[in-house]
């Protein structure tokens, strides 16, 4: 945990002085691209994996395997087949045009509707 705090830091003050500093910003984007496309891979591998470790971090029940079972689903819905949702209004075109967004919220959202038992049990006890 310590080790991704501080690689976090120090992107962001990288960014920080790309943002400030031109030049900076002119020698990031020197860097070539299969080098720059590794890094990208390696982002995102490393950001599913901390996902799915974070996911496995408690134990998977009924619930929570078809939270995750029917938000990627959904979410990859979007990326595969995108004129699904081009009906959609305007105002919910950016959630469902990007299949992480879509994936996140749905996740948050059947997550708060599948333990509506469980927060609501935990807020009658403190009550």
């Amino acid at each position: 945990m310590l080790l991704t705090r501080w690689i976090g830091v120090c992107m962001g003050v990288m960014y920080i002085l790309a943002g400030c500093f031109p030049v900076v910003a002119t020698a990031i984007a020197l860097v070539p691209s299969p080098i720059m496309g590794a890094a990208v891979i390696f982002a995102i591998c490393f950001m599913i994996l901390t996902g799915i470790k974070e996911m496995l971090s408690e134990p998977l029940d009924q619930r929570n395997i078809a939270i995750a079972g029917i938000s990627i689903s959904f979410g990859l819905s979007t990326g595969f087949v995108p004129e699904l949702f081009a009906q959609l209004p305007s105002f919910l075109q950016p959630l469902f045009s990007n299949p992480l967004a879509a994936t996140t919220i749905l996740g948050i959202v059947l997550y708060q509707i599948f333990h509506i038992d469980v927060n609501l049990a935990a807020w009658m006890k403190k009550k």
